[in-house]
């Protein structure tokens, strides 16, 4: 890919006036109907085709701000990478592909992502593959012959076919794969000659079967973003139990406690070293102190015996140290 291309993340945004000529081969949904755009961008081809077939749109895009217009127009659209969503296998009736024209460390990208989404395709789905003519290698017309059947190609009108020398495919998928030679063979033969333009109005119209029934349709994206995250935490996450909040929140957590036995001064110490009066309130008198206990290690000399020999011994000390309504700090007791 170019760096032009890469630059904006392969996208190369479908012309209106080729999706104006694809409509023309779909019939309106007699029921409900999912349609999906693995590389939506801004989403306005599957916009176009699902209103004119009355249909759910579901998108995925890898790119933020192209995701965020997207959703502006499609029912549905996760942000991430389409190679890794979790989808639900055969929940949409149509598959709008214009993958990235790339390669990645692995394959082609346009196989790839046909592969991919040829899973979440239902039996008898229509798929519009949208790729440059030299992209048909021999792993995809054969992963094409096993899959779909009733396989009708074009190219773009001429004006937009000097760019990218781009193809629309129109496939139905099979229930289960299963290789067909000859039609394999009748593909490679189309390629090998001058393909039709896309008509502006198609000689055979494609219906789409209703989207399959499920409990629970799984579409999301393998990664979390913060925008999606802090909703969630917000309302489930773990600071929202009671028991955490508790120890989280200084209101909360600052119950009065009521000993059994007056408190000796090592217990104070204790206290204080355990940071259970930080930041308390002294009111006395009309004055206010910010309270903070600290606690440090020191070390000590302490007398031998031997003029030779020297003894030190780590001691802990406690302060507590107070902040007045003037900004100065008092150190009101010190203890080791």
């Amino acid at each position: 890919m170019r760096l032009a291309g890469k630059a904006k993340a392969g996208f190369y945004p479908t012309p209106l006036s080729v999706v104006e000529r694809i409509i023309t081969s779909i019939k309106p949904a007699a029921g409900p109907v999912r349609m999906l755009d693995p590389c939506c961008g801004l989403g306005d081809p599957l916009q176009k085709i699902a209103q004119h077939a009355g249909a759910e749109s579901y998108g995925i895009e890898l790119d933020r701000q192209r995701a965020e217009l997207s959703k502006e127009k499609l029912h549905c659209v996760i942000r991430g990478d389409a190679l890794t969503a979790r989808v639900s296998p055969g929940a949409f009736s149509l598959l709008f592909l214009n993958p990235p024209y790339d390669q990645d460390e692995r394959k082609r990208l346009e196989y790839r992502f046909l592969v991919q989404a040829t899973a979440w395709l239902a039996p008898r789905g229509l798929l519009i593959y949208l790729i440059p003519h030299g992209r048909y290698h021999a792993n995809t017309l054969r992963y094409l012959a096993s899959w779909y059947e009733s396989l009708r190609l074009y190219r773009f009108p001429d004006d937009e076919y000097q760019r990218f020398k781009q193809t629309v495919l129109f496939a139905v998928k099979k229930a289960r794969a299963s290789f067909d030679l000859t039609q394999q063979e009748q593909l490679k033969a189309a390629l090998n000659v001058a393909l039709p333009v896309l008509p502006e109005e198609a000689s055979a119209v494609y219906s789409v079967p209703a989207a399959p029934v499920e409990h629970e349709l799984v579409f999301r994206s393998s990664e979390i973003s913060p925008e999606e995250a802090f909703p969630e935490i917000d309302t489930h996450g773990v600071w929202q139990l009671p028991e955490v909040k508790e120890n989280l929140e200084p209101r909360m957590a600052a119950r009065p406690v009521c000993p059994l036995m007056p408190l000796r001064q090592g217990h104070l110490a204790q206290l204080i070293a355990a940071g259970f009066i930080n930041n308390q309130v002294l009111e006395a008198n009309g004055k206010r102190l910010l309270i903070k206990g600290r606690t440090v290690k020191e070390s000590m000399e302490i007398p031998s015996g031997d003029e030779d020999t020297t003894i030190e011994r780590d001691v802990i000390r406690t302060s507590i140290m107070a902040l007045d309504e003037r900004g100065q700090i008092i150190e009101i007791g010190e203890g080791g």
